[in-house]
C-alpha cells in the first residue's frame, strides 16, 4: 500500500508531499517534496491507494445556504433575521467536533486568511480528480482521498499537538520525531524516514506531510473516527469530514486488520 500526505497551502511554493510505502511490516517515506503545484498532485496521488489532505474540503452549509439566499434576494430585506452566528459562519461541523476531541486546538476556518485561499485551491484539486465533498463523505469510510488534521492526529497519538510551529518550536519538533521513530509505542523501528529524518526535525510542513500520510493509513484500515448519526452524514456529504484517527492506534499501523 501506498499513503500519500500533503500539507497543502494557498502557495505550491509551501506546500510539502510525503508519500509512505507500507510493506512487510515497514513504512518507508519514499518520497519527500517541497513546493508541489496542482499539476504534480493530480500526477503522483493517480497512483497511491488514499491521499490525506491537510486542509479544509469544503464550506459550512450554513455559510454556503446564507450566500445562496443573499445572491437571490432581488428585494432586500428578506434575509433579516437569518443570518447565522459567527461561529456557525466559520467553523464546519466537523471542525467543532474535533476541537471537543483536542482542546485548545483549532482547525482552519475555510473562509478565514490565508486558509481560505487554500481550500479554493483544495476544491480545484479536488473537482480535476472527480471529488466532490458529497462523493468524499457519501460513504462511511472512502476509498481515495481524505481531509486529515495533523494537530488532531497528534493528540489521538499521545503526541504534543501544540507549539511545534512556533518560532521557539524547534526543539519540540526535533523531540517529537525521535519520540515517532524510536518508540514502539508511537512507531519506532518499522517507521523509516531515512536521509529525510532532519528534514522532518526542521521543516514543520514536511513533518505535518508525514503525518498526514500515516493518518490515510489509518483511515484506510478503518482505524479512524468515522460519522456515524444523520446529521454528521449529512454534515460529511455537505461540507467534509476531518478523518481523526482511533486513540493509540498509531503504533499499530504496520500491522493489517486479521
Amino acid at each position: 500500500m501506498d499513503t500519500i500526505g500533503i500539507s497543502l497551502t494557498a502557495q505550491p511554493s509551501k506546500t510539502w508531499m510525503a508519500l509512505v510505502s507500507w510493506e512487510d511490516g515497514k513504512a518507508e517515506l519514499q518520497v519527500l517534496q517541497h513546493g508541489v503545484n496542482n499539476f504534480e498532485v493530480g500526477q503522483v496521488t493517480s497512483s497511491s491507494d488514499i491521499v490525506g489532505i491537510s486542509c479544509p474540503f469544503g464550506w459550512p452549509k450554513p455559510f454556503t445556504d446564507f450566500v445562496t439566499r443573499y445572491s437571490a434576494d432581488q428585494h432586500g430585506g428578506s434575509l433579516v433575521g437569518s443570518v447565522p452566528s459567527d461561529s456557525g459562519m466559520r467553523y464546519r461541523f466537523t471542525a467543532h467536533l474535533v476541537k471537543q476531541l483536542a482542546p485548545g486546538i483549532n482547525p482552519p476556518s475555510a473562509l478565514s486568511g490565508s486558509a481560505a485561499v487554500a481550500t479554493l485551491r483544495c476544491a480545484t484539486i479536488l473537482a480535476e480528480c472527480g471529488q466532490t465533498p458529497a462523493s468524499i463523505g457519501h460513504n462511511s469510510y472512502p476509498t481515495k482521498f481524505v481531509e486529515v488534521y495533523p494537530p488532531a492526529s497528534l493528540s489521538q497519538w499521545g503526541l504534543p499537538y501544540t507549539g511545534y510551529k512556533s518560532a521557539s518550536g524547534q526543539k519540540l519538533l526535533v523531540s517529537m520525531v525521535t519520540k515517532l521513530v524510536t518508540f514502539t509505542a508511537f512507531a519506532g523501528p518499522w517507521l523509516k524516514l531515512d536521509r529525510w529524518l532532519d528534514t522532518c526535525q526542521t521543516e514543520v510542513g514536511a513533518f505535518e506531510a508525514v503525518i498526514c500520510a500515516l493518518t490515510a493509513r489509518a483511515v484506510a484500515l478503518e482505524r479512524a473516527i468515522s460519522p456515524h448519526t444523520p446529521p454528521e452524514h449529512h454534515a460529511a456529504a455537505s461540507e467534509g469530514w476531518i478523518w481523526v484517527p482511533n486513540e493509540q492506534s498509531l503504533s499499530q499501523l504496520n500491522t493489517e486488520p486479521r
